[in-house]
This record gives structure tokens, sequence and C-alpha cells, in this order.
């Protein structure tokens, strides 16, 4: 189990390193004590909770017509104080440029910030979850029978939340004894490629006029890789944002991008978990 405290401390280590949390956690840590020992887990669950609530009105709130720019203010204030609570550092500062914004009544930047908080939100959701996950393995004295059903049962929810597709498990099937890392290594080499044809895709979107046979080449390019590791919800707004190149669509395809620059952040955040976790059970 030291392998394992080590790693615990190793993913929070990271919080403060990626500057996704600051000093303020460590004031939640502190008031957790042996009475209550689920009392930091709680307090985070309770957060990822309300904000989430939070981030859909304030969604709803933008797509009004006319925005009401009092009520957006109220909730990305609530936002910036529950955020500012536990120290989501990245969030909190989107959600203070959010505010910056609708003083401006400037609803295009308005929306493009909140697009990065929803990305980083989702971040910190997911790194959050993972580290509560561990983190609990640690507090109980799990055996690594335990630890092996936590990664299976993290493996099935990437079916079950339709992440991944039937594609993944042919991919799983050509790794062997002789090449045991293998999975890893094609989803690495896919991370890393999907994250840059995401920004190609990004600076091509910002061109006026837009190129969109180029822009359906990067996307085509992205539905390739996509497909061979299974990235079934990345996979299907590849599709969408295709349609909509087709169409000429700008605004479609804008809206289907950021939905998939979402899904990306998901897919990418639970892979590393998840192959963080692997690498836990094969050093014990």
């Amino acid at each position: 189990m030291e392998a394992l405290r080590q790693q615990i401390s190793a993913m929070r280590q990271s919080f403060f390193d990626e500057d996704i949390l600051d000093t303020h956690i460590f004031q939640l840590e502190q008031v957790e004590h042996i009475s209550d020992p689920s009392l930091f887990e709680d307090f985070v669950n309770v957060y990822l909770r309300d904000s989430t609530k939070t981030l859909a009105i304030i969604e709803e709130e933008m797509a009004n017509n006319p925005v009401n720019y009092m009520d957006l203010d109220k909730y990305f204030h609530q936002l910036k104080s529950s955020s500012n609570c536990i120290g989501a550092n990245k969030v909190v500062n989107e959600a203070k440029k959010a505010i910056e914004l609708c003083k401006e009544e400037n609803l295009e930047a308005a929306k493009a910030s909140f697009e990065k908080m929803k990305v980083e939100h989702t971040t910190l959701k997911t790194k959050l979850q993972a580290y509560l996950e561990v983190d609990s393995i640690s507090l109980i004295h799990k055996t690594m029978e335990a630890l092996r059903q936590q990664i299976a049962k993290m493996r099935q929810s990437f079916f079950d939340e339709e992440i991944l597709d039937k594609y993944f498990l042919q991919l799983e099937q050509l790794e062997d004894i002789s090449n045991p890392g293998f999975v890893k290594d094609v989803v690495t080499l896919y991370l890393r490629d999907s994250t840059k044809t995401l920004a190609t895709i990004e600076d091509e979107m910002a061109k006026s006029p837009v190129d969109f046979m180029n822009l359906d080449k990067c996307f085509h390019q992205l539905k390739g890789s996509s497909a061979s590791i299974g990235a079934n919800k990345v996979l299907n707004e590849v599709n969408k944002a295709r349609e909509h190149c087709k169409e000429g669509n700008l605004e479609a395809a804008q809206a289907s991008f950021a939905q998939l620059k979402m899904e990306h952040t998901t897919l990418q955040a639970k892979l590393l978990a998840y192959f963080e976790l692997m690498a836990k059970l094969g050093s014990d």
C-alpha cells in the first residue's frame, strides 16, 4: 500500500503543479479529522454537484434573447464563490473573466470564456473524482484485489457511459505478454496527436473566410484516429461537425467543436486516470 500512498501524494501534488487547485484546499483538508474522515470528500462532492447545476443554468441564461446580464453576473459570482472555497483556481479565474465580460455586455467573449470554464471544470471534476476514488482505497486499506475491482469498474464505466466502444476491445486484444504496454502506447499517441489536431481546427475556424475544405480534412483525420481507439463520443461530435462543414454552417460547426473539445477533455482525463491505476497494479 506504500506505492498507493505515493501515487495519491503525486496525484495531489499535480493539482498544485498544474495550478488546478490553490492553498484554499489545504484549509479544507485541515478541517477534516478522525471523527469525520469523509468530510473532505463530502464537501468536494457537494461542490461538484452544485457547480455542475450552476453551469447548466448559466448555459440556459446565455441562450436567452435578450440576455439578462444581471442574472448571468449573479450565477457567475455564485460559481466563483463556491469554487474559491475549495481552491478551484482555474475555474475561479475563468469566472472572474466572465464576470468582467458580462459587465461590458460582451456576450461573444463571455461565451468563449464560459466554454473555457466548462473545460476547466470538467478537468477538475474528473481529476478530483479519480483522486477521491484512489484516496478512499488507501484510507480503508483495501487489498490488491479491491484495486483490480476498482480498475474493472472504471474500465466498465467507459462502455456504460458510451465514452468508448467495441474498437477499444479490439485494441486490447492486440496486447500480449510480449508487448504489455501496447494499449497505453497507442492511446498516448492518439491523445498527443488528437490534441494537436484540435488546435489546428481551432486555428482554421478563426480564419476569415473559413476554408471548409481544410476544416473537413482536419475533422476527417480526427475521425479516423478516434475510431481506431473506439473514442465513441468524440467520434460522434466529429461526425456532427463534418456535416455542419458540408453545409457551410460555421456557427453550428463551432458549437459542435466546443462539445467535441469537452468530450476529448473528458476522455483524456479518464484514460490517464485509468492507466495510472493500471500502472499501480503492475508495480505491486
